[in-house]
């Protein structure tokens, strides 16, 4: 003898297989899963609904009426919506959160070649001298991208600047009292 499906158990009823709407969505050992479809949307709007959709749906729709139900009586305010608002919410603000990051990290990269970029106004007297601009040793030429670029140390300087300032209040006693102990007399 064949179990009947959960529907047909929790129904007390007899199960025909071949012609119960529910026995191939709701196997006998998922009683729970039917129990709560059951109990929120009744089983024959279950049945309604699963014979309403194509075939090749119905599994999708079972699970779907299934996760929908178990949401509504754990949650009976919102239900699935709270999750899904929950969720979406939380993906917006990842979205915005990598949104910032990209930002960042454009803006970090475009100074960074601002920085680095090469002005061949400055490079140019140096390159059939045959030394090395950087060590200043006779050499071979150096090439462009080994010689420092001192067109672009406005933003540098300014940036030391603004670390320097932070650091006042770090002033030393002698230097605050115009009185230079350090020298010998």
């Amino acid at each position: 003898m064949k179990t009947p499906c959960a529907a047909c158990k929790i129904l007390r009823r007899k199960c025909k297989r071949a012609e119960c709407p529910f026995a191939p969505y709701f196997p006998s050992h998922q009683l729970q899963k039917f129990f709560d479809v059951h109990k929120v949307f009744g089983a024959s709007n279950v049945s309604k609904i699963l014979n309403s959709v194509l075939p090749s749906q119905r599994e999708d729709t079972a699970n779907s009426l299934a996760y929908e139900a178990a949401m509504r009586l754990q949650y009976p305010v919102y239900g699935c919506l709270g999750i899904i608002t929950l969720l979406q919410h939380q993906v917006n603000c990842l979205t915005a959160e990598l949104s910032d990051y990209q930002n960042r990290h454009h803006l970090i990269m475009a100074r960074l070649a601002a920085f680095n970029a090469p002005t061949r106004a400055h490079n140019h007297r140096y390159e059939n001298l045959g030394i090395n601009a950087i060590s200043g040793a006779a050499s071979s030429v150096a090439a462009p991208e080994q010689m420092i670029n001192y067109g672009n140390t406005s933003s540098l300087v300014a940036a030391m600047n603004g670390g320097i300032g932070q650091l006042s209040h770090f002033e030393q006693p002698w230097a605050v009292a115009k009185d230079d102990h350090r020298t010998i007399n």
